[in-house]
This record gives C-alpha cells, sequence and structure tokens, in this order.
C-alpha cells in the first residue's frame, strides 16, 4: 500500500478515523476498513500512472502517498454517507478531484512523478491513433 492509517492519522484525527470505519459506535478505528479503502484507491493511482511508470511502486514516492492517503480519508467519507445517510462538504470532495486531476496529467504524459523512474516506453510498441477507412461486415446484412 502506498500509505498507511498512520498517514492517514497525520491529516484527520484518530476519532474522526474512528467514526468514519466503526459502524457500530464510531469509537473504535476499523483497521481492515481503512485498509481495504487504501489498496481501492491505490489501485485508481496504478491504474493513472501505470502507462509511463512501474507498477506498484517499491519504492514510493512523496507525492503518491500523499495521494493515496487524501484519496483513501475521502473515500472513508464517502463510505460514511453510504452507510448512515447525509452529506460531506465540497471541500472534501475537492481535495479528491485535485488529487485525481493531476493523476490524469501523469497519465497523459504532461505531468511527472517527483522521485520515481519512467519506464523505457521508447522500446514497447507504440500505437498511432488513426482512422478506419474501411470495415468489412462479417456478420452478414447492410450497415
Amino acid at each position: 500500500m502506498y500509505s498507511t492509517k498512520d498517514d492517514i492519522l497525520t491529516i484527520i484525527t484518530t476519532q474522526e478515523l474512528a467514526q468514519l470505519t466503526d459502524d457500530v459506535n464510531g469509537t473504535v478505528v476499523n483497521d481492515a476498513i481503512v485498509n481495504s479503502t487504501i489498496a481501492a484507491e491505490d489501485r485508481i493511482i496504478d491504474s493513472n500512472v501505470s502507462r509511463y511508470y512501474e507498477v506498484p511502486f517499491s519504492v514510493v514516492p512523496d507525492l503518491i502517498k500523499d495521494f493515496s492517503k487524501k484519496m483513501a480519508r475521502v473515500a472513508l467519507a464517502r463510505r460514511r454517507i453510504l452507510v448512515t445517510g447525509g452529506r460531506y462538504s465540497r471541500r472534501i470532495a475537492k481535495i479528491y478531484d485535485e488529487c485525481i486531476a493531476q493523476l490524469k496529467l501523469v497519465n497523459a504524459g504532461k505531468a511527472d512523478i517527483p522521485g520515481a523512474t519512467k519506464k523505457n516506453i521508447s522500446s514497447q510498441t507504440q500505437v498511432s491513433s488513426g482512422y478506419v477507412k474501411e470495415q468489412k461486415n462479417v456478420f452478414g446484412g447492410d450497415w
């Protein structure tokens, strides 16, 4: 995992984390929920950076750790809302949106991850974009 419960606890309190993860009393941090949420958000990170970087990262860059903990924190808030109903602030949603926007820039090749080594993509098969000029109807009938 790119972040841990302790990383999340640098941005929220233990009490808040317990409220987000304990479905009974809201008093005890449920580590299983924290870990599964972090893992899910890390898969989203991987899907956005794997075009240019080997994933999972063996050494986690600070930026990736930061995205992981912030995205997990927001995902936990969303989870709590699904369980109990209610709403979360637009400020919380904006944090997630900003992380995703940065990851999309990495995926587009417009941003780098400091401290991470890029794949050698020059040796990979490159697919060029183009247009289909003709397509045969293999199932019969008219187009």
